[in-house]
């Protein structure tokens, strides 16, 4: 849906390179490909997150790692959005990058929320007449 937002104000800064004086020369199937190539790169980016969350939830990916990772992967997004936008101004890019980024953050806290009910899952199995496992003191 935020591709329906981000398609008129592209349109608008692809014909601003135009020169006074003459016409654009946009054909309708070079129209439509921007259209498809725009509307398909906003869906890939809303889709990364719940692929996050799915490598959570079967236990390959861990809150943490996602925190450690957080600064790079605020790069890759940006990174991504630059390359992934047909238009080289920066309020296209930014616009793909802002959800992104949001839509990875609230990941983040999914994973963490997640990760919390299977610890206390795991809690919960322990038997009442077995010693619980210690956590080992982080090393200094």
């Amino acid at each position: 849906a935020l591709a329906y937002v981000v398609l008129p104000k592209a349109m608008e800064i692809l014909i601003g390179f135009v020169p006074d004086g003459f016409g654009s020369l946009v054909t309708g199937a070079e129209y439509f490909d921007f259209i498809i190539k725009m509307l398909l790169v906003f869906g890939v980016a809303a889709e990364i997150p719940l692929v996050v969350v799915m490598l959570n939830r079967l236990g390959i990916v861990s809150a943490k790692q996602l925190a450690s990772a957080r600064p790079w992967t605020i790069i890759g997004i940006f990174v991504f959005a630059a390359i992934a936008t047909p238009t080289t101004d920066p309020l296209t890019m930014l616009f793909l990058a802002a959800p992104m980024t949001i839509l990875y953050l609230i990941a983040e806290v999914i994973t963490k929320i997640t990760d919390r009910r299977r610890g206390r899952a795991a809690i919960d199995e322990v038997d009442d007449d077995e010693a619980s496992p210690l956590d080992r003191p982080p090393a200094v």
